[in-house]
């Protein structure tokens, strides 16, 4: 996945008109420098993403619990026990850590990336990206979470030209979900 995004930041630059290269060379070293782009992220402002997916993810699930989709669609809830009923450090290690970095690299750095140049218009390559990352989640009740969330996802990403703070929001809001979980609140 590492390989492909930072393939698609060098095709990315060239669709986009943001640097020339003039041999194959010069495109073959770019490839292996990978991607340069984006903006410095303050501190204050990382830490403002990170409070924001947390309280955007409890928001979207405390919303999701209103609706009628836990009572019809249950098959969430064999997927969550399975998934918090394994040991808190290999738990914590695939959820908070696995997860976001490989999601955000396919969904983001790869399926937005390649959405957004193939149809030139961003709302459509978040909205799209967002619910690939729904469908990928592979129930209805998290679908339905994995897209708001992916729309704010996509949005950071698109927001910083980068892809770590949608991978720290995403971090932040899995992190959130275990802490409620295994602490009852």
């Amino acid at each position: 996945f590492v390989w492909i995004y930072r393939e698609e930041g060098v095709i990315d630059a060239l669709f986009l008109g943001r640097t020339e290269v003039t041999s194959v060379e010069e495109f073959q070293e770019r490839m292996e420098q990978g991607r340069t782009r984006g903006r410095r992220i303050p501190l204050w402002e990382l830490l403002f993403v990170i409070l924001c997916s947390v309280f955007f993810s409890r928001a979207v699930n405390y919303l999701l619990g209103l609706t009628w989709l836990p009572r019809y669609f249950t098959g969430y809830e064999a997927v969550s026990e399975e998934i918090f009923g394994c040991s808190l450090f290999s738990f914590f290690s695939a959820s908070v850590i696995s997860a976001p970095l490989l999601e955000e690299t396919l969904m983001r750095g790869i399926i937005y990336s390649r959405l957004k140049r193939s149809t030139g218009d961003v709302r459509v390559a978040i909205a799209g990206s967002a619910l690939i990352f729904g469908i990928f989640h592979g129930n209805v009740v998290q679908g339905v979470y994995a897209f708001l969330l992916g729309l704010l996802f996509a949005w950071l990403y698109e927001a910083y030209d980068r892809l770590f703070p949608a991978i720290a929001a995403h971090m932040a809001a899995n992190a959130a979900s275990i802490f409620l979980e295994k602490t009852g609140w």
